[in-house]
C-alpha cells in the first residue's frame, strides 16, 4: 500500500470555477481507480491579504491510499493534471496548483517542515524563493503556477492533527449554473437555531437573511458551517434548496479559529502580514463619511492607522466610541497605502476605557447647586446662603464607557473566513470523527459525490 497527501489550489476564479467542487470531481475519478480516501479532505483558508487570490484564498488538502506499488507521486500529478484539463480548460490560465507527497517514515521529518510552510502561507507572502529554499524538492511532485503554493501549504495543514471546524457544501448541477439560488432563508435559520451552536455563520439575524449561500457564478449551492458534522448532515435534509444538488461533500477546516492570530509589534509588520497588536489609542477615531473608521494604535515600537471599514458593523461602530488613552487589541493585516502601512482590523478587544476625571467643588447639601470659595470663611452656596467652614472638593468621573470592554467582530456573512466569531462560544476538539460515517451519511443526501 502506498499513501499520497495531495494539494490543490487557485482552480477557481472571480468568474467561475470552485477548488473544492474540482476536489470532489478529482476524489470521485480517483475513486474508480482504485484509490482510497482515508479522511475527510480539508479546507485551508490562507492569508487573506493577498490581493491577487480571490476572498477566500481557500486550497485544499487530501490523503489516499492505493495497492499499485508501481504508482509515484510525479504519476499521480499527471493523474491530476489530466482531470483538471477535464473539468475545464479555462483554468489553466488562471496559474492553478498540484502537489503530492508520498507519506511514509522516512518522509516524517518533513511533517513539521511544511506545517511550518503552512503557517508562512497563513500569515504572510510566500515568495517563490522561499518556496524553493525551504520546501521545494524531490521529496515533494509539483505542477503549476503560484498555486503550487497554495497546494503545498494544504499539505502541510492536511498532514497535522489539528482543531478545525467543519464546511458541508452542496453543489449545482452544470444546468442551474448561473441562475439565481432559490434556497429559503428561512429554513436555514430553523436549522441554525435548532443546532444550538453546533452551526454558525450560516444566517445573519440583524439582516433577516441567509450568508450560507454564496452570490457568483461558481458551482457552490450552498455551503453551513459547523463543528458538529453529524449534525449538519442531518440537519441539511430540512433546508428548502430550491434544486436539486448535483453533490455534497464535508470538509474539516481551520476556517474560523483565529488561525492567522500571531503576537506582533508595529514594527514588526510588513506588507500583506496579519497578526495582532495591542496597544493604546493615540488620537481619537476619524469617521469617514461612509462609516470607516481610522483609528491610530501605538506601541512600544511605533504607531499605525487601524481601518475597521463601514461592512464590519458593528466592529466600526464601537471603533467610532474609542478615546485617546484606550487599550485595545486588534487582529488583522496589513496593506499599503501610498509610502506606508495600514492595519485592516478582523477583529477587535477593548480592554481599557479610562474615564475623564474632574476635580469640582461639591453640591450644595441644601439646594443641589455648586458650593464656591468663600475665602478664609471656607465655602458658600450663592443660591441659598448656605455656608460651611470647610474647604474641599469632590471627584467627578464623566464619559464613563465600561459597556465598550470586550470582543467584537463584523456579523454573520461579513466575518472574515477566518476569524473565531465573538458572537457565539466556538467549542472545537482534536479530530473525533469518522470519515467512513461521515461519507455515508452524505449518500443518504446524494446518490453520488459529483
Amino acid at each position: 500500500m502506498k499513501t499520497f497527501v495531495v494539494g490543490v489550489d487557485s482552480v477557481d476564479s472571480l468568474y467561475g470555477g470552485c477548488t473544492t467542487h474540482f476536489t470532489v470531481f478529482l476524489i470521485k475519478k480517483l475513486l474508480l481507480q482504485g484509490y482510497e480516501l482515508m479522511d475527510l479532505p480539508h479546507l485551508v483558508r490562507l492569508n487573506q491579504f493577498i490581493p491577487w487570490k480571490t476572498r477566500g484564498n481557500a486550497s485544499v488538502g487530501f490523503i489516499v491510499k492505493t495497492e499499485k506499488d508501481d504508482v509515484s507521486s510525479h504519476d499521480l500529478v499527471k493523474l491530476i493534471k489530466i482531470s483538471l484539463e477535464s473539468y475545464g480548460g479555462d483554468v489553466i490560465g488562471r496559474e492553478p496548483g498540484i502537489a503530492v507527497l508520498e507519506a511514509n517514515e522516512e518522509k516524517s521529518s518533513w511533517i513539521q517542515r511544511l506545517y511550518l510552510f503552512y503557517k508562512k502561507a497563513v500569515h504572510d507572502y510566500v515568495a517563490s524563493t522561499y518556496f524553493e529554499s525551504n520546501v521545494a524538492s524531490n521529496e515533494i511532485s509539483f505542477w503549476g503556477g503560484r498555486g503550487v503554493l497554495g497546494a503545498v501549504a494544504a499539505i502541510g495543514y492536511t498532514l497535522q492533527t489539528l482543531p478545525h471546524t467543519f464546511e458541508l457544501i452542496a453543489y449545482r448541477k452544470p444546468e442551474n449554473m448561473g441562475k439565481e439560488r432559490a434556497i429559503i432563508d428561512e429554513s436555514i435559520k430553523n436549522i441554525e437555531t435548532k443546532s444550538a451552536g453546533a452551526l454558525f455563520n450560516n444566517y445573519n439575524y440583524n439582516e433577516e437573511k441567509a450568508v450560507a449561500a454564496p452570490r457568483g457564478p461558481d458551482p457552490v449551492l450552498l455551503g453551513l458551517r459547523g463543528v458538529d458534522p453529524y449534525m449538519m448532515i442531518d440537519l441539511a435534509k430540512e433546508i428548502e434548496l430550491g434544486e436539486e444538488p448535483d453533490a455534497w461533500m464535508i470538509f474539516a477546516t481551520n476556517q474560523h479559529l483565529d488561525e492567522h492570530f500571531r503576537l506582533l509589534k508595529v514594527n514588526e509588520l510588513r506588507t500583506y502580514s496579519s497578526g495582532y497588536i495591542e496597544g493604546v489609542v493615540e488620537e481619537n477615531p476619524h469617521v469617514y463619511r461612509k462609516g470607516h473608521v481610522a483609528v491610530k494604535l501605538r506601541d512600544d515600537t511605533g504607531a499605525v492607522a487601524v481601518y475597521f471599514f463601514s461592512p464590519s458593523k458593528p466592529m466600526n461602530k464601537i471603533a467610532m466610541n474609542l478615546r485617546r488613552g484606550d487599550y485595545i487589541g486588534v487582529l488583522g493585516g496589513a496593506k499599503p497605502s501610498g509610502e506606508t502601512l495600514v492595519f485592516e482590523a478582523h477583529k477587535l478587544w477593548v480592554y481599557e476605557s479610562p474615564v475623564d476625571i474632574q476635580i469640582i467643588n461639591p453640591p450644595c447639601p441644601v439646594c443641589g447647586h455648586r458650593l464656591k470659595s468663600d475665602g478664609i470663611r471656607g465655602m458658600k452656596c450663592s443660591s441659598c446662603g448656605y455656608s460651611t467652614p470647610f474647604k474641599y472638593k469632590t471627584v467627578e468621573m464623566k464619559n464613563r464607557r465600561d459597556y465598550l470592554k470586550g470582543v467584537y467582530t463584523p456579523l454573520p456573512g461579513r466575518i472574515n473566513h477566518l476569524v473565531r466569531p465573538s458572537w457565539i462560544d466556538i467549542s472545537v476538539k482534536e479530530a473525533s470523527y469518522s470519515p467512513e460515517i461521515l461519507i455515508q451519511k452524505l449518500l443518504m443526501l446524494s446518490n453520488y459525490f459529483v
